[in-house]
């Protein structure tokens, strides 16, 4: 498929997740027995959050995309958790670990180049697209292993006979935990993620506090204020030079997130309240970073920005798509989690019990993909979400105190018709989701196929071929921005600019990026469109002032059609530019913006 590390994925988890809905729809209708259920304050938030998200894309008109089928799938996911018994939420984390353990593995023979990256700028990525979800993923699961290693030493390999006691006492699950853990942090190490570290510490050191207490001890030790002043600007020091230290070790890439964060409160600013919808950051963020460097064209900031896709800063893209009142909702759903004393048996002092383990790994987890998610996208991840959804089903079925019993009719015969009822509307449900979704899926799955061959035809230049597999595609892919850009680009490679002219169009209305404003200048200049070319091509380098070649084309533009004075002046432009990465493509472009100065002197002195 195209885009296989990302979508492969996705097809897998919804085609999974459409068998899951039948089993639940069997159990719904045939095998329940209970005559109630229940939910508690977590699961309200998280349905009121879900319904503000429907009904605010619905009022927005906001496009289907593959991120939006698999948020209805991670709500079904969360049913099936919370429907999930006790006593069997541990095989969930036991998968949970063999997939970290099997991406530990992973990552560690790409490392020794055993087995191939998935990028060709990066040794390491394990079967993800390149090493920050990669490190991301690592960083969600490695609070269980800790957490096991940590809270559970007792649980031992079985025995079969006496002569092996001695030895399997030896060799337990902490002990495996540990080396495991000892991987994986070697393996994160490698990926060069300052997000995935800073995650696993804060989510590691949040496990040892609730293991060890050291707030007793901190209280016992440093019981005088001037102590506990030392202590705290001891401390503050530590996380300066640290900070200063992860910021220094790759400026460039800390100074990019910056901007993006910039561009991303202009954004805010503008619809704070509804934002632009699920999944919408891209379909207007780079038209905003345009706009800013038209406003400030001698900004440095042109030397770290770049096309981006996401906000690298999960709160801040939850603002942009969802609006204020969406934050609102993800932080009081946040202090339910972290503030509430509402643990079956935790009480306020979070007494630690064998029953308690999925509970407090569950937090840390939760804790570890919150802290990666203020400096990279694991909302753009899907096995990242699905860790994230089994951390938040396991918190809301331990909210015990909370929960509020469905139906509150007195009588036990309106609640069995009141839960009837509920029955069949989710049964109605269920059943509309696994036909609709069964269909979509199909089709959709069917034209990422195509979608691949034609991305692999372009590759070798097989233009009207790769236009055939675009053309049985568009259908089902017609409002996916990166689909629509690939064939505006192959439309305008192979001499059908009109039509190029018209995809390309809506591709900017669904994700405007430097590729498709070029096509589109392109297209425009070979139509005779010099105006259109013209602002084509400005919008395009405007969203990275960096690139040379955006400029270059406005140039040649100036000259094929005469405009000498503006020719000159944007080839001197380009002659004065700073060099982010050298290469042979710029020397060729710098030396042809020479030869046109020349051309352009030597005709005035002939003159």
């Amino acid at each position: 498929m195209m885009n296989g590390t990302q979508s492969g994925k996705t097809f897998v988890f919804l085609f999974i997740l459409i068998i899951l809905s039948i089993v639940l729809l069997l159990q719904s209708l045939f095998f329940s027995r209970t005559k109630h259920f229940q939910i508690n304050i977590m699961d309200g938030f998280l349905l009121i959050w879900c319904l503000y998200v429907f009904l605010n894309n619905y009022l927005q008109k906001v496009p289907f995309s593959l991120h939006l089928f698999e948020f209805y799938g991670l709500i079904i996911l969360y049913i099936a958790v919370r429907l999930t018994q006790r006593k069997y939420l541990m095989w969930l984390y036991v998968a949970l670990i063999s997939g970290g353990i099997i991406q530990t593995v992973y990552g560690s023979l790409q490392f020794f180049g055993i087995l191939p990256s998935h990028h060709e700028l990066f040794k390491i990525t394990g079967s993800f697209f390149n090493p920050g979800p990669y490190a991301g993923y690592l960083a969600s699961a490695f609070p269980v292993i800790l957490g096991l290693c940590l809270f559970n030493p007792s649980i031992r390999l079985p025995a079969e006979t006496k002569s092996l006691s001695r030895l399997t006492n030896l060799i337990t699950l902490k002990s495996l935990a540990v080396v495991l853990i000892f991987c994986m942090c070697l393996v994160l190490l490698a990926t060069h993620s300052r997000a995935a570290l800073i995650a696993v510490l804060i989510s590691a050191f949040y496990l040892f506090s609730i293991k060890f207490k050291p707030y007793e001890h901190i209280r016992t030790y440093f019981g005088s204020l001037i102590k506990r002043i030392l202590l705290f600007i001891t401390l503050l020091i530590l996380l300066v030079l640290s900070l200063t230290g992860l910021y220094h070790l790759n400026k460039e890439s800390v100074d990019g997130r910056f901007l993006i964060w910039k561009v991303s409160m202009n954004m805010i600013r503008d619809k704070p309240v509804s934002g632009y919808g699920f999944d919408q950051f891209k379909a207007h963020y780079m038209n905003y970073q345009a706009s800013y460097f038209e406003q400030n064209q001698a900004s440095e900031e042109a030397m770290v920005a770049g096309d981006s896709n996401y906000a690298f800063n999960e709160l801040l893209q939850v603002s942009v798509e969802n609006g204020v009142p969406g934050l609102v909702m993800i932080a009081l759903m946040l202090i339910i989690i972290f503030m509430s004393s509402g643990f079956s048996n935790y009480g306020t002092v979070y007494k630690i019990q064998k029953e308690d383990i999925t509970g407090i790994v569950a937090k840390a987890g939760i804790i570890s993909i919150l802290v990666f998610g203020l400096f990279s996208y694991p909302s753009e991840i899907l096995p990242i979400k699905t860790n994230m959804v089994l951390y938040l089903a396991t918190v809301a079925g331990l909210c015990s105190k909370m929960k509020m019993s469905l139906p509150v009719t007195s009588t036990r015969r309106n609640r069995h018709l009141l839960y009837n009822l509920f029955r069949i509307i989710f049964s109605v449900i269920l059943i509309l989701l696994i036909y609709s979704g069964s269909k979509s899926l199909y089709r959709c799955s069917k034209a990422y196929h195509l979608w691949n061959k034609a991305y692999q035809l372009y590759q070798i230049g097989a233009y009207q071929a790769c236009l055939e597999n675009y053309e049985k595609a568009w259908p089902a892919l017609n409002s996916d921005g990166d689909f629509l850009t690939g064939y505006g680009k192959s439309l305008s490679m192979s001499g059908k600019y009109d039509k190029a002219v018209e995809v390309l169009l809506q591709a900017a209305g669904y994700y405007p990026n430097v590729v498709v404003y070029t096509a589109l200048g392109d297209s425009y200049k070979q139509l005779g469109e010099t105006g259109l070319a013209e602002q084509a091509y400005l919008h395009a380098w405007y969203m990275n002032p960096g690139r040379f070649y955006t400029k270059y084309l406005l140039a040649k533009l100036y000259y094929d059609t005469g405009q000498e004075e503006k020719a000159i002046q944007t080839a001197n432009e380009l002659l004065l530019m700073q060099v982010k990465v050298p290469s042979t493509a710029i020397d060729e472009i710098l030396e042809e913006m020479q030869n046109i100065i020349i051309h352009y002197k030597d005709r005035n002195y002939k003159k």
